[in-house]
């Protein structure tokens, strides 16, 4: 392209050089076909001097003649060559203005009277004038091919501008337009959010350089871009998952609220969990004096039911996932169902041949069993604040009817076991205080009544 620049200012400096140097050549020709049409009109000023009288006008008007004849502005501006027209011409006028006109002239004067004279300075004249006029054509000749020469290169000039210009023009768009235009297209790409873009590969000039950064910006552009999106889709996926396991313990912790009243929460957990952990069953085995019992929260037709068996060892975190030998298509993770002091079971999730559960499912089934231990202790606890609250009301009416001296009535119902009369109630009462007295690791709320069991002479 910018060769192209270069190439119009030179055509450009050409045609100016060449206009002044026709203008400058042209000046001096001017002047010098001045001075020649002056040496024509002197010519007559000498015919009309030589016609008069007096000598002192007519030697003015030929020293004028040679003055200008001679003056540098005429005869330099000739060619210096001898054979060129234009110098034969001056040196035909100079012959004929020294040989004939002016002697002629000078000899004439003193018979200007004469018709024959002026008939004679006429004929001088014409001739003088003849050859003056042929000077003049051929200065004007040569001026005239000097500004044919100035349109000649003026016309070439404009029309190799106007060549050269079109192709600057076409370059320009090849070279500059199109490459911006698409530099500008993929810029609008990337303002849309399409890294997609990119700028063809050009030769290593400033645009090509402008192309390849615009690449490489491009390029890092998106790969930072990905690894935000990537970055926001995890913390958002670990978001969607505290969200969803906080979900899960607030229906956990609301259902087993309503544990002591409603027997079928647990079941209600259970399906929470197993909609959440996507797992086809999740199972709960509770142990107590009875025995070890199962809830799960798909129907027994789901599994095979020799699943459900519990773990070899007692432990308090959750075991890791052990496929079964004796069945090769399931395994299973337990976790503990602990309220911090018992242990209550086992939370178990079992789970197809090829699927896991992930890192943040594992302590989320620890929280949920630890969560189902403490509701189940406080049942536990509800519980025998209950019957210890029937026992002492018991003992407090059996006391009065003793102080009263009336025979107790003997109790009917589920209490008709319990003994008759003031005796039994008290015997009753002192059975189910040794029956519900703590044993080593109970909690705090029973350590008055272990005391007033063993006052009453309860054993251990």
């Amino acid at each position: 392209m910018a060769g192209w620049i270069a190439a119009i200012g030179g055509l450009a400096l050409v045609s100016m050089l060449a206009s002044m140097i026709v203008v400058e050549l042209s000046s001096g020709e001017a002047r010098a076909i001045n001075l020649a049409g002056s040496l024509r009109m002197q010519s007559y000023v000498i015919q009309a001097a030589a016609a008069q009288h007096g000598n002192e006008r007519l030697q003015e008007a030929l020293d004028e003649f040679e003055e200008r004849f001679a003056n540098p502005d005429l005869h330099d501006i000739l060619p210096h060559g001898a054979d060129a027209p234009s110098r034969q011409a001056y040196q035909a006028v100079g012959d004929n203005w020294s040989q004939h006109f002016r002697p002629s002239i000078l000899r004439l004067h003193p018979q200007r009277d004469t018709p024959e004279s002026r008939e004679s300075l006429e004929q001088l004249t014409h001739e003088q004038v003849v050859l003056i006029n042929q000077l003049v054509a051929l200065i004007e000749e040569g001026l005239e091919a000097k500004l044919q020469f100035l349109r000649w290169v003026q016309g070439i000039s404009l029309v190799l501008l106007v060549v050269v210009a079109g192709c600057a023009v076409i370059q320009l768009k090849r070279r500059v337009l199109l490459p911006l235009g698409a530099l500008l297209e993929a810029a609008r790409k990337v303002r849309r959010g399409d890294f997609s873009g990119r700028v063809e590969p050009r030769t290593p000039d400033e645009l090509g350089q402008l192309g390849e950064a615009f690449n490489m910006m491009v390029a890092d552009l998106s790969l930072s871009y990905g690894q935000l999106e990537q970055r926001v889709a995890e913390k958002t996926a670990e978001l969607a998952r505290s969200n969803q396991s906080l979900d899960l313990l607030y229906r956990t912790t609301r259902t087993l609220a309503e544990l002591v009243t409603d027997p079928r929460a647990l079941q209600r957990v259970l399906e929470d969990v197993a909609q959440v952990f996507e797992s086809p069953c999740i199972a709960l085995g509770l142990q107590d004096g009875h025995g070890l019992s199962w809830l799960s929260s798909a129907p027994p037709q789901a599994f095979p039911p020799e699943l459900l068996q519990p773990p070899a060892q007692h432990f308090h975190d959750p075991l890791e996932c052990q496929p079964l030998l004796a069945h090769p298509g399931w395994s299973r993770v337990c976790a503990p169902v602990f309220d911090g002091q018992h242990n209550h079971g086992w939370l178990m999730v079992l789970l197809p041949q090829g699927q896991h559960l992930a890192p943040w499912q594992i302590p989320l089934l620890q929280s949920v069993g630890h969560h189902v231990g403490t509701a189940l202790a406080q049942r536990e606890r509800t519980r025998q604040e209950h019957r210890l609250a029937l026992l002492d009301e018991r003992a407090v009416i059996a006391r009065a009817l003793h102080d009263s001296g009336r025979p107790t009535p003997e109790p009917a119902g589920p209490y008709a076991s319990t003994g008759s009369g003031a005796g039994g109630c008290r015997r009753t009462t002192r059975r189910a205080q040794c029956r519900l007295s703590p044993t080593p690791g109970t909690t705090h709320h029973f350590s008055a009544t272990h005391g007033w069991a063993r006052a009453q002479g309860c054993p251990g």
